[in-house]
This record gives structure tokens, sequence and C-alpha cells, in this order.
């Protein structure tokens, strides 16, 4: 018999379809940023084989995501943005400062970065502008201002 490619189905259906045409079925679940129980390969679609023979169809777990670039966008938009690709793990703001008060409340960078493939509970952070100065410490370079001299007393 011919192996049916039953890719691209859900799990139920896959297993009814290769059942009904006498194959056993054996499931090999994958990290995928596809819907959980999605059928992503057949290895052997296509091939002749005998009628009881094992058929591995690999599925997915659902448990990965594509990060959304959140870069530049404001933070309270972010949060909703990060949940709707399917984050479920810890979101953590640590906050830089800036003189441009243009930037606040943005998001300046994002760990993991965007477009990349990530599973769904792990952490994410992101960096947001806040508006200020940082302290540099005291052995960093900088600008020497001058230090007033007091007027001298006059005759």
């Amino acid at each position: 018999r011919t192996v049916p490619d039953v890719t691209g189905q859900n799990l139920e259906s896959a297993r009814a379809t290769l059942e009904s045409a006498e194959f056993v079925v054996r499931v090999t679940e994958v990290d995928s940023t596809e819907p959980e129980g999605r059928v992503l390969e057949v290895p052997q679609a296509g091939e002749r084989v005998a009628t009881r023979s094992t058929i591995e169809i690999r599925v997915s777990r659902g448990n990965q995501m594509r990060m959304p670039n959140v870069e530049g966008r404001k933070v309270q938009d972010v949060e909703r943005a990060i949940r709707d690709a399917g984050a479920t793990g810890t979101i953590t703001v640590r906050t830089v400062t800036t003189i441009d008060p243009t930037k606040v409340d943005t998001v300046q960078a994002q760990r993991p970065g965007p477009d990349a493939v990530v599973n769904k509970d792990g952490d994410i952070e992101l960096e947001v502008f806040i508006l200020g100065v940082d302290n540099p410490p005291n052995d960093a370079p900088g600008i020497d201002l001058p230090v007033p001299v007091p007027a001298l007393p006059e005759n």
C-alpha cells in the first residue's frame, strides 16, 4: 500500500486516515511554532509499504512562538503583543535612561530578538527608556568643568 501524506492534518484525523489504510501509527512530538497536534511530516509518505507497517508521523508540540518585533514601541502596548504571540513566560522590564523625552516609555531593546523562535514559556527581557542621566562611575572619562576662581578683593 502507498502511505498517504497526512501532513498538515490534526493528529486525530491523520491517525484515522492511516489506521483505516491498515497502518500502525507511531507519533513523534517535535518542538514547533505550528499549533499543537498538527502533523508536520510523514517521512514515508508516498512510499509503498506492507500493510500493518509502522508509519511515523511527526507532530507539533505547539510549544514555540516567533518573537514579535517590539523595539521602538510604547511599553504599554508591548506586553499584549507578546502575549498575543503566545508567550506565557515572565516578561522583565529593565530601564535605561535617555535625555530625549520622545523616547520615554519606548522599548529600546528586547531579548530574545525580533523573529527569534523561542519556547512560549521562556523568559523575555525588555529595555525601556526613562527620562534621566546615568551617574557615571568616578573613574569614567568625561568633561572637565572649570572651577570658578574666587574674585580677588579690591584694594
